[in-house]
């Protein structure tokens, strides 16, 4: 219960399914008392009422109608049963329309909680790992939510044969609850091993994960330098771990299984020798208090099953709602509108910042002035801080020292999410996925372009290609644009940017993979562009530098250490 906590709200408009659930539960139980009820008439046939000293079961008995009708135990029978069945149909139906509502949720509050969390937060992060928990750890709490209701079910059904049994013969039946309750108790050393197995067990899921992502995004590498037969060995090891982890799982269960199923057979061997042989109940008594026992121990067995499969899964639950909790804490701050005087400029001032974790500055002690409706290209060796700066002045994440003002405001915590909406930024990492081309264009808009403004906007970027293909923005692109090459997804990016016309445009070696006639046409665009906006572009390409308004160097003493 403690392990669902966090997710109840998921439920707050299932008030009604949650009502017939409840309902469900307690039913079942009552009408399978009922159908036991039934047996005892069924005795009756065989046995004289006369020749039943049990005064409990003597009135069992003669609530048997007079004419003895096998048919009307039948037709009683027969009705419980189709009760039955519409039960458990109703209660599957409700129980599964309740866990659907909860993993859709909970994967909403996943994925939001990432749109929302902090970038370097996000970067921690594996993205196999993100997507196991979205589509994996998700419905292991609608999975737990489920051994709750089969819980709640198994106790009503416990108390209902429990009462029956009591009200037979109270003594054994206290013996045979002890019994049980100490049978329960045995199975709390496992609880610990079965919780470890399940760590363990999503450490090797989570492993495996990262391995075929991993191997798949460098499927290329892998097979140019013939590795793949190494690779492949690897992930087999993953493979292999991961069914270990199962079995091992399999294992414990099924021996606490067996321990369970042999001590509960002694316990019931135990009862019928004492209620035979000590207590000198009568058969009819002995055949009642077997067919209850027969009911009552498999129930037991489902309680201990329930109380195991929550330990394993604890475990993930506790994962997936520290996951929830963590990117939360970091969440970027609330969007408060606000206006920006770019015609004063940008002003950078002693600004510095260490990633998370890193022993040395990417970028320490920048100072620079940006003037509106200009071309500035950002220059500087690899790993200089080029692309740490082009996050600050996005806005994605803020100096952990100095000052960034835009005319004057500051962008701080405060004015951070207002000042994204002003800028576009194309980070060197391509984002395409596997769909039209038109789709692309439209991926990172609030409303989809209209055709004729997409294709202005791929031929201002020198992405004619397009116009050659047949299907032209149709034309279904592979993964991160896996079937075009580099230079034309660096145009097709490029052209996204455009139709987002921001104020701000920072460009994160857009050119860095175009030969010189499309790069001298891109850099064309940008130039044509630059009277009504502010173009930033990092690159290591001469022509770049030769075009812009300012150049800005990086060096190693920006950098700092």
């Amino acid at each position: 219960m403690r392990l669902l906590r966090p997710y109840w709200h998921h439920l707050s408009d299932c008030g009604m399914q949650l009502f017939q659930l409840q309902l469900t539960v307690v039913l079942r139980p009552f009408i399978g008392g009922i159908g036991f009820l039934l047996v005892v008439p069924a005795i009756g046939f065989a046995i004289e009422p006369t020749a039943i000293s049990n005064p409990q079961l003597a009135f069992l008995v003669s609530l048997l109608p007079e004419t003895k009708s096998l048919s009307i135990v039948l037709a009683l029978f027969f009705c419980l049963m189709l009760l039955n069945a519409a039960l458990v149909y109703w209660q599957t139906v409700t129980a599964e329309t309740i866990e659907q509502k909860m993993i859709a949720g909970i994967r909403r509050d996943i994925y939001q909680a990432a749109m929302n969390a902090d970038v370097t937060v996000m970067d921690r992060y594996h993205q196999a790992d993100h997507t196991r928990i979205v589509i994996e750890e998700s419905e292991n709490v609608a999975y737990a939510f489920h051994q709750l209701i089969e819980l709640a079910t198994g106790v009503f059904t416990l108390l209902i044969y429990t009462g029956l049994c009591f009200y037979l013969s109270p003594g054994i039946t206290v013996i045979a609850v002890l019994l049980g309750f100490v049978l329960l108790l045995a199975t709390v050393p496992t609880r610990r091993l079965i919780e470890k197995v399940g760590t363990q067990h999503l450490e090797a899921s989570a492993a495996l994960h990262r391995r075929a992502s991993d191997q798949i995004k460098g499927i290329k590498h892998i097979k140019s330098s013939n590795v793949g037969e190494r690779h492949t060995t690897i992930f087999h090891s993953a493979v292999e771990a991961f069914s270990q982890k199962e079995v091992r799982y399999t294992w414990v269960e099924s021996l606490t299984q067996l321990v369970y199923s042999i001590t509960s057979a002694l316990v019931f061997c135990a009862l019928a020798y004492l209620a035979i042989d000590v207590v000198n109940a009568e058969l009819a008594l002995v055949a009642i208090l077997a067919l209850a026992f027969s009911r009552l121990m498999p129930q037991v067995n489902k309680l201990r099953t329930i109380f195991q499969r929550i330990a394993y899964l604890k475990p993930s639950l506790e994962g997936l709602y520290r996951r929830l909790e963590q990117l939360n804490l970091n969440a970027d701050p609330p969007k408060t509108p606000m206006e920006f005087n770019l015609s004063e400029g940008i002003q950078i001032t002693n600004i510095s910042y260490r990633y998370p974790e890193s022993g040395s500055w990417a970028l320490k002690h920048f100072t620079a002035s940006l003037a509106p409706n200009q071309l500035v290209a950002l220059t500087g060796s690899s790993g200089i801080g080029k692309s740490t700066l082009a996050d600050i002045l996005s806005g994605l994440v803020l100096p952990q020292e100095g000052e960034l003002y835009v005319g004057d405001r500051l962008i701080d915590s405060g004015s951070q999410m207002a000042w994204r909406e002003l800028v576009n930024y194309v980070p060197q990492t391509p984002f395409l996925i596997e769909s039209s081309i038109r789709d692309n264009m439209n991926l990172l808009r609030r409303k989809p372009a209209e055709d004729s403004e997409i294709y202005t906007a791929l031929k201002q970027a020198a992405a004619d290609f397009v116009f050659a293909l047949p299907a032209q923005l149709d034309t279904v692109i592979g993964d991160d644009g896996a079937t075009l090459s580099v230079g034309e997804r660096q145009r097709l990016e490029l052209a996204r940017a455009l139709l987002k016309q921001c104020p701000v445009m920072i460009l994160d070696e857009t050119t860095s993979n175009l030969d010189p006639e499309n790069e001298a046409q891109v850099i064309s665009t940008l130039q044509s562009l630059k009277h009504d906006r502010l173009i930033i572009l990092i690159s290591h390409r001469p022509a770049v530098a030769d075009a812009a308004d300012l150049t800005i160097a990086i060096n190693e003493e920006l950098k700092g250490q």
